[in-house]
């Protein structure tokens, strides 16, 4: 009968150990594809991140353009206004001294 109690106690035992072994390999297989799930995840953000990177970098390249522009057309508007009252200021004298030698004469009837 010990034989026996010892004989079940150590197929009992190999069962445990089966069984443990099974969970422990199927846990392992579970956690091995979670963690290339999440490496596959994190790659994918990496290259979303990388890309609105690059696409931030761009839009920041052509803002600065932009700027560049918009001061240099400041800067062309303020020479060409500058020029534009300058030859206001020509023009009146040209038509104030073309009227200096003229001769206004009143009190004439039609």
């Amino acid at each position: 009968m010990a034989k026996e109690l010892q004989k079940l106690f150590e197929d009992l035992k190999r069962e445990m150990k089966q069984e443990f072994r099974e969970l422990k390999e199927s846990f392992e297989r579970e956690l091995r594809k979670d963690v290339r799930d999440i490496k596959a995840s994190m790659s994918f953000i990496n290259q979303c991140y990388e890309e609105m990177k690059a696409s931030v970098k761009k839009v920041e390249a052509e803002n600065e353009a932009l700027k560049e522009s918009i001061s240099t057309l400041k800067e062309e508007r303020e020479a060409l206004y500058a020029q534009v009252k300058e030859q206001e200021s020509r023009l009146m004298q040209n038509e104030q001294h073309s009227r200096c030698l003229n001769v206004e004469i009143k009190g004439v009837p039609r």
